[in-house]
């Protein structure tokens, strides 16, 4: 089977395998881009209700190092994740295709109720 059909879950939905590696980079940016407007916020609350939090910002240099970090982090996983994860995740994916949904049990639980009334 192609590598790029056994990645859908849709039809409509087609992720070229050379681009997972730039999304994922993008989505741990974007994830420490709200983490820190996040610690920003907690900052604002914690000045205001007189408190110190334990995840706080330190300023621009603590921002900036959070965000190079993340950078390096999300490109190793790119580069060396992936390749290991994608073999993890197809065990997990085979051996999980036969199980039911709960939203499939419930309903044929109810249809099955509904027939014996």
């Amino acid at each position: 089977m192609d590598r790029a059909v056994e990645d859908e879950l849709r039809e409509e939905i087609h992720l070229p395998p050379v681009l997972v590696p730039s999304f994922v980079v993008l989505f741990v940016l974007s994830f420490g881009v709200f983490w820190e407007i996040g610690e920003f916020a907690q900052d604002i609350v914690a000045d205001y209700a007189g408190i110190q939090m334990p995840l706080a910002q330190h300023g621009l240099d603590d921002t900036m190092t959070d965000i190079v970090f993340n950078t390096i982090g999300a490109i190793v996983v790119a580069a060396w994740g992936l390749p290991y994860l994608t073999d993890l995740t197809d065990a997990v994916t085979d051996r999980l295709e036969g199980w039911r949904l709960l939203e499939d049990d419930s309903s044929s639980a109810s249809s099955e109720s509904e027939t014996t009334d």
